[in-house]
């Protein structure tokens, strides 16, 4: 068994009711292909999960003041759009419109310009759309 990290989420809205996941951090010079400007260079890869199709997971921390990790998963390599909205519905803030590495990918998104409340992030690739809420607290 290879080192790890095991990732603890007290969020209980996960599909499958998934609390806990074995995860291997790589740099993304190990991922093959080359990843999107937007994603970050620390990709967390699960080490036992078979990605068969698109999730997008509970962003973590949330509520958070400053920065939060928004990660989503893909069966193959597809063309991602992962946008931020108020509560009233306006954009505020579009984090990756692009092509997106087959696995687990993992997005920060920085709302130190925000103001505290209620957002949602909503990803979009093909005929799948899913919107979860995230919460800014200062």
């Amino acid at each position: 068994m290879e080192p790890g990290y095991v990732w603890h989420c007290h969020i209980i809205d996960h599909e499958d009711n998934e609390m806990m996941r074995p995860y291997r951090v790589i740099p993304s010079s190990a991922r093959t292909g080359t990843a999107p400007v937007a994603l970050k260079s620390v990709f967390l890869v699960p080490s036992s999960r078979n990605i068969n199709e698109v999730v997008l997971d509970q962003n973590y921390p949330n509520p958070f003041n400053g920065e939060t990790q928004i990660l989503f998963a893909l069966p193959e390599a597809a063309k991602v759009k992962l946008t931020i909205y108020n509560q009233t519905g306006q954009l505020v803030k579009e984090l990756i419109n692009s092509e997106a590495p087959a696995g687990q990918n993992t997005v920060r998104f920085d709302a130190e310009n925000q103001s505290e409340g209620i957002y949602f992030y909503q990803l979009k690739t093909g005929d799948f759309t899913k919107t979860r809420k995230l919460i800014i607290a200062r």
